[in-house]
C-alpha cells in the first residue's frame, strides 16, 4: 500500500520471500505508459517474510507502482498495481470535519454503485476501523468515533473496488 507524505509517497509492502530471491524492484509507470525502475530494495538471504518501504520523492499527481523480482530460477514476478493520488479533494473524496470531534464524514464523488473499502489507520499502520459498502444515494460514509480511537493522526484509505483507485487523507481525532 502507499499513502502521500508531505511531497512524496511512501510505500509500504509485506512479502514472504522465495529463497533465491536478492531484491526488490520498485517501478512506477511513467508518461509513456510504461513501467520504470524507481528503487530496489535488497533482501538478506535468510528473511523469509518482512515488512519493506521505499519513498518515491518524485510522485505526480497520480501515480502508478508495481514490485518486480526474481526467483532463484530467474522467473520475473510482478506485484498487483496501486494507485496513490495526491489531490484527494478533487480525485474523488471529501473528509469532513478535519479535525474530527465524534464523527467523521466521508464524501464520494465518484460513479454511483461503486464498492469501497473504507480503512482507518493509526500512525503504526494498524487497522482501527473497516468496512465494504456500495455508494448510496447520499455519497456519504460516516465512522463514529469509538474508544479506542485516541487523540491523534491517522489515515483514512478510501479503494474504489470497481476501479482499483485509491485515495488516501491524513485525519486529525481531537
Amino acid at each position: 500500500d502507499g499513502v502521500f507524505a508531505g511531497d512524496n509517497v511512501l510505500l509500504n509492502w509485506q512479502a514472504v520471500t522465495e529463497s533465491g530471491t536478492k531484491y526488490f524492484i520498485i517501478e512506477k509507470k511513467s508518461g509513456d505508459n510504461e513501467f520504470k525502475e524507481i528503487g530496489k530494495i535488497a533482501i538478506n538471504d535468510n528473511t523469509s517474510a518482512g515488512l519493506f518501504s521505499f519513498i518515491d520523492r518524485q510522485p505526480g499527481e497520480q501515480n502508478l507502482y508495481r514490485l518486480k523480482w526474481l526467483n532463484s530460477s530467474q522467473v520475473i514476478h510482478y506485484s498487483n498495481v496501486i494507485a496513490i493520488n495526491k489531490n484527494n479533494e478533487t480525485g474523488g473524496i471529501q473528509v469532513y470535519p478535519n479535525p474530527v470531534t465524534n464523527v467523521l464524514k466521508i464524501g464520494i464523488t465518484n460513479p454511483k454503485n461503486h464498492l469501497y473499502n473504507i480503512v482507518l489507520l493509526n500512525v503504526l499502520n494498524q487497522v482501527v476501523k473497516e468496512f465494504k459498502s456500495v455508494e448510496d444515494i447520499n455519497n456519504i460514509f460516516e465512522i463514529e468515533r469509538t474508544a479506542a480511537m485516541k487523540n491523534g493522526v491517522y489515515i483514512l484509505k478510501v479503494a474504489d473496488l470497481n476501479t482499483s483507485q485509491i485515495f488516501t487523507k491524513k485525519v486529525i481525532f481531537r
